[in-house]
């Protein structure tokens, strides 16, 4: 059997786009799962916060400051955001409630369901199979 020493163009071009579809499905897995990772982090986070909720503003306000402090680099721990995981926590009842969709979908989503819905339990479960961002957005601006 001979080994074929040269590719035809539309060869090599097949193997370019399953390479870039390999890498595009990687990156994807990879920006789903971190958004889990971040998602259950700011709901634990979210949990703590409310553990110590009658400390008062004060509590976010320095757990904000020495966060920030601490990951100089990292954007997410402004009093304002703190208050969106407490929210979040509060709002989302268990872990397991919280894998169930809200943990897949962007922050920026969850934040948009927590300032326009009341049941955000079902929301997520509903729009992370859904929606991307930008649809929740253009929805909730539409209502």
């Amino acid at each position: 059997m001979t080994k074929k020493t040269e590719i035809s163009m539309s060869e090599y071009f097949d193997a370019l786009e399953r390479i870039k579809e390999r890498i595009a499905q990687a990156q994807r897995q990879v920006m789903t799962i971190a958004n889990v990772e971040r998602n259950v982090l700011f709901w634990n986070i979210g949990n703590v916060i409310l553990e110590y909720s009658q400390w008062g503003n004060k509590f976010v306000e320095t757990l904000s400051k020495d966060l920030r402090m601490t990951y100089p680099n990292r954007e997410g721990y402004s009093v304002r955001n703190l208050n969106y995981m407490k929210q979040f926590a509060h709002r989302i009842p268990s872990e397991e409630i919280l894998h169930q969709g809200g943990a897949k979908i962007s922050w920026r989503a969850i934040k948009l369901l927590i300032d326009k819905t009341d049941n955000l339990e079902e929301q997520c479960g509903i729009h992370s199979n859904v929606w991307k961002t930008d649809g929740l957005v253009q929805y909730f601006h539409i209502r």
